[in-house]
């Protein structure tokens, strides 16, 4: 390229000094620039690496397809790993496990770091006045890991055939999220997190064998 730029410069003409001085100088800054990108690639790969987050910080969904399964001692903050997340009639359906091994009860509910409530039919109270035709428009529903659980029947009506009355989830604590927006347009009013909306559990975890009582405890 620099041996172009000099013929083009001595063909129309141009005195031998611009013409050496234009090519040499083009020349050292394709150096420069190759040494500069040489140095930050370099840098880049000295620097240290962010750690992925995980469902032991409290706060976080992350899809991890083998994630391992995390036990809960006393009262803690669980975020979880994303077990499905699908959209079916307008509606976002996100489900979270959020540990193994059945707990004594939740005590709290976190969606995008604000604490929320329910109503009796689940409804997120602090979504209701978010726009128009809010009926519906966050729905949690949560699992306390039992021996036997029970399939979310919001999954299964949602996506029959992929999601089945077999998919129980024993053993496992978990959460479901319903995201409801109405019009597709409002989404990210509404959710301003997206898909990437989460959720986490305060609660009394894991139950354990008592040698005092002869039984099990929280």
């Amino acid at each position: 390229m620099p041996q172009a730029l000099g013929l083009l410069l001595f063909t129309i003409g141009a005195p031998i000094g611009v013409v050496n001085a234009v090519a040499i100088g083009f020349g050292a800054t394709l150096v420069n620039a190759a040494i500069g990108i040489g140095l930050s690639y370099v840098a880049s790969l000295l620097a240290p690496k962010p750690e992925a987050p995980k469902p032991s910080d409290g706060k976080t969904n992350i899809a991890e397809p083998t994630a391992p399964r995390v036990r809960h001692y006393g009262q803690v903050r669980a975020g979880g790993v994303i077990a499905i997340i699908e959209p079916s009639n307008g509606k976002l359906h996100k489900m979270v496990v959020t540990g193994t091994d059945e707990v004594k009860a939740i005590v709290g509910i976190y969606i995008d770091d604000i604490a929320v409530t329910l109503d009796g039919s689940g409804q997120v109270n602090e979504w209701k006045e978010r726009g128009e035709n809010a009926a519906n428009r966050l729905i949690v529903k949560t699992r306390l890991g039992l021996p036997t659980e029970t399939a979310y029947s919001e999954l299964v009506s949602a996506f029959p055939g992929k999601w089945t009355t077999a998919h129980r989830g024993d053993n496992v604590t978990s959460a479901l999220m319903i995201l409801n927006t109405g019009k597709p347009e409002d989404f990210s009013k509404q959710f301003p997190s997206g898909a990437n909306t989460t959720i986490s559990l305060i609660y009394q975890s894991s139950i354990v064998w008592d040698p005092r009582l002869g039984a099990y405890n929280a």
